[in-house]
């Protein structure tokens, strides 16, 4: 399944580059937040965003996005640093002008500490977001995202995403 889901993202992706009048607007953010793990706080996290996006019609949006976030791991296990990725389709409604709120179903990735074989572990995350553009190229975005993770030694755990994203808008 894991393989069939990243095939139709990287296809998606190299679609999307080779002909840029797919994209009808993108994003390129920053998000401050803080990750739980089950019964855990890990902490503060750091994020970079990126979402493209395609008009479907009327104010529906489909597109893809992805996430790379840096959190405070040493609440968890002894080491500092952890490091989780997303990459997810999209979709995205505009409510008002400048409000629309969006979903997402993600592949996620990720290692605590220095040694990714022992500490790295992956699954899926479902998430979504309500957005206030500000002006034509930024906006305020909150989200909210559900993990249901393994490690390598199959341990299942769930995690819990809080973010304030700071977007930078290019395209309509």
């Amino acid at each position: 399944m894991k393989k069939v889901f990243l095939s139709t993202i990287l296809g998606s992706l190299l679609l999307t580059s080779a002909n840029a009048d797919i994209v009808d607007r993108g994003v390129f953010g920053i998000s401050l937040g803080s990750i739980k793990f089950e019964n855990v706080d890990a902490g503060a996290s750091v994020g970079f965003i990126t979402k493209f996006e395609k008009n479907v019609f009327g104010d529906l949006y489909f597109g893809l996005g992805t996430n790379l976030e840096i959190f405070d791991a040493s609440n968890v296990s002894d080491e500092d640093l952890g490091i989780l990725a997303d990459i997810y389709p999209i979709i995205t409604y505009d409510i008002t002008k400048n409000l629309s709120i969006n979903g997402s179903y993600a592949y996620t990735a990720g290692y605590i500490g220095g040694s990714r074989t022992d500490n790295g572990f992956d699954g899926t995350t479902a998430g979504f977001g309500i957005a206030y553009k500000f002006s034509n190229g930024f906006e305020i975005e909150a989200k909210y995202k559900h993990s249901k993770l393994e490690w390598t030694n199959d341990i299942k755990f769930d995690t819990n995403r809080v973010n304030l994203a700071f977007n930078f808008r290019f395209g309509k």
